[in-house]
């Protein structure tokens, strides 16, 4: 028998029950913080690629900056504090280092907090990045049904059918399905931080059972696990910024200082509070958060 397997035996119903729902919960926000950090990758290259691709024709010069100004709101605005969600995992994680058992049940209200600030993170950089993501929607409805439409009406250029060469180039530059799988891996993440909560109260509940360590152990394990995965993954964001500030400066300025300060949550229970108030609602006890937000 396995020494894994003969440690599982010792193991209560409850105990186990525990066990199966760390592994799962961690595996789960593993591969969540995977999809993230790829997808976000992804939108950044692709906010470059469009800025950077050839004026061709006037109207997808416009097309192009309308693009700009939404890339740029996101370069300014939402990527600074979307950055942090790996930072404020790879914090939490850390929390467990070196805590003995007992160390963990004195300290589970400070750990709990801390696990509440880091879904509430989560979930306002969600609620940024669904809204930066109507923005781009409209831009891709009008690449889709109005630009291409138009330029398939035209009559080839001297090199080539040029209105099918920047249809290709914008259908392999898809605005939102990156943003929309990042969009989806927070909501995981979300969902894992009020996981983690119910971990932490149960493992305090058993506390007194003999054996629960050996399922506390594999908690830190995990956390430890997470840990170093955010360490990787946080080596992409100097990429995201390099590519987001490859896009030049247009005459959208004030309209990107505003940004933040007059859009508001459109759907559901915060609907009507602009970014900026949901912001200092959610993240008050957050100082990075706090920072970036008064630097606006």
């Amino acid at each position: 028998m396995s020494s894994s397997a003969s440690f599982n035996s010792k193991l209560n119903k409850s105990q186990k029950e525990l066990e199966e729902k760390i592994n799962k919960d961690f595996g789960n926000v593993d591969t969540s913080i995977k999809e993230a950090t790829v997808n976000l990758t992804i939108a950044c290259s692709v906010f470059r690629d469009l800025y950077n691709m050839k004026q061709c024709m006037k109207e997808f010069d416009n097309l192009r900056k309308d693009i700009t100004k939404h890339a740029r709101v996101y370069c300014e605005k939402v990527l600074p504090i979307t950055s942090l969600i790996i930072q404020s995992i790879k914090d939490c994680m850390e929390s467990y280092d070196g805590l003995s058992f007992e160390q963990f049940k004195d300290n589970k209200d400070v750990l709990s907090n801390e696990a509440n600030q880091t879904e509430n993170l989560a979930l306002y950089i969600y609620e940024l990045n669904t809204e930066i993501l109507v923005d781009f929607k409209k831009e891709q409805n009008k690449v889709n049904t109005l630009v291409f439409e138009d330029f398939e009406s035209r009559e080839p250029s001297n090199n080539g059918n040029e209105a099918l060469d920047v249809k290709t180039k914008f259908i392999k530059c898809h605005l939102c399905p990156p943003i929309e799988n990042f969009i989806e891996a927070l909501n995981k993440i979300v969902g894992f931080y009020n996981s983690l909560k119910e971990n932490i109260n149960m493992l305090v509940d058993l506390f007194e059972k003999p054996n629960t360590i050996i399922v506390y152990n594999k908690f830190v394990r995990k956390a430890k696990s997470i840990e170093k995965n955010c360490n990787d993954h946080m080596k992409t964001v100097p990429t995201w910024v390099t590519d987001l500030k490859s896009i030049g400066n247009d005459d959208s300025q004030e309209y990107i200082e505003r940004w933040i300060f007059i859009r508001k949550v459109s759907s559901g229970e915060k609907k009507g509070k602009t970014l900026f108030d949901l912001g200092k609602e959610l993240c008050f006890e957050n100082k990075r958060v706090k920072k970036l937000l008064e630097s606006y």
